[in-house]
């Protein structure tokens, strides 16, 4: 078991994205904490729900805010997001059918988290500074 250490290079520059990837790392690290757990029942489906019902969050706020400042991109990052939505779906729906652990779960999101926050969310920083 690992934690996300929360790193300077994953701040945006935008104060409520930068507090919701920051809840959302707290999110990856309770998966992260349950997987130590022999009996995970429920708890990890009820959990992965949240991560995923936050993502959605997340990104409908992301995207309203790239709406707001007329984010050329705006386009492309709902497409990244609703690729994202569906691929965790479908993980999620592995791990209820014995197909996954939730260490595949974790990785995905770990990946998922750091690369679309560093080569892509902070993009949005950035126009919104100039903006």
């Amino acid at each position: 078991m690992h934690q996300i250490i929360w790193k300077e290079e994953f701040l945006t520059g935008v104060e409520e994205i930068d507090r919701q990837h920051q809840e959302f790392v707290k999110l990856i690290n309770r998966l992260n904490i349950i997987q130590g757990y022999g009996d995970k029942g429920n708890y990890a489906l009820r959990l992965m729900d949240e991560v995923g019902k936050y993502a959605e969050y997340h990104f409908a706020s992301e995207e309203n805010i790239m709406y707001l400042t007329e984010h050329p991109h705006l386009d492309d990052q709902q497409k990244m997001h609703k690729a994202l939505i569906l691929k965790y779906r479908q993980w999620t729906e592995s791990y209820k059918n014995h197909k996954a652990e939730i260490e595949d779960i974790i990785r995905f999101l770990e990946g998922w988290f750091t690369e679309h926050t560093i080569n892509q969310d902070k993009k949005i920083g950035v126009f919104v500074k100039k903006k």
